[in-house]
């Protein structure tokens, strides 16, 4: 990926591609709680769930794997495709062992989500529900690349620290 290619890029699913060696897993499995929190805001939901909060407490170094894998397997799984299946992949994705599986997951299950919610909100009828739902799909993917550049900046111009900062005053 070129630069130009970064600061363009639609598709979440390249840029994390892209980063798979250079981010750190701290990163990705924040990122991957983002995409999980989005779609938890989304359904309305007050209280963050326990896997949002394992996946981070784990990205600081607070929490282990077998936490993790425990809290997955309190999870569970739902079938068929609708936005309680993706929002239900998008907690299991938080939970994934690898940080860099965690946020393509996430990503996707982000986007599937909002899909299948938007459907759901708006029943297939002759106006184009589907066509509604495809755009607030590709929406949520531009969304999720937006956050993505914020997150983890133009990685081909790395940061300079300015000493200046580091101080405590």
């Amino acid at each position: 990926m070129t630069e130009t290619e970064w600061l363009s890029c639609a598709d979440p699913t390249a840029m994390l591609e892209f980063l798979r060696n250079k981010a750190s897993e701290r990163k990705l499995r924040l990122f991957a709680c983002a995409c999980a929190l989005r779609v938890w805001h989304r359904l309305g939901e007050g209280e963050v769930p326990k896997e949002i909060e394992a996946g981070k407490r784990f990205a600081e170094g607070g929490s282990s794997r077998k936490e993790l894998r425990a809290i997955r397997s309190q999870l569970g799984a739902r079938g068929g495709y609708s936005a309680a299946w993706a929002a239900n992949n998008a907690l299991n994705a938080v939970l994934e062992e690898r940080a860099d599986d965690a946020a393509k997951r996430a990503v996707t299950h982000a986007a599937d989500f909002i899909y299948y919610y938007t459907a759901e909100q708006n029943p297939l009828t002759d106006s184009g529900c589907d066509a509604e739902a495809v755009a607030a799909y590709q929406t949520e993917r531009t969304e999720l690349t937006d956050i993505l550049r914020e997150l983890f900046g133009n990685p081909f111009r790395p940061v300079i620290v300015d000493p200046s900062w580091l101080v405590w005053n």
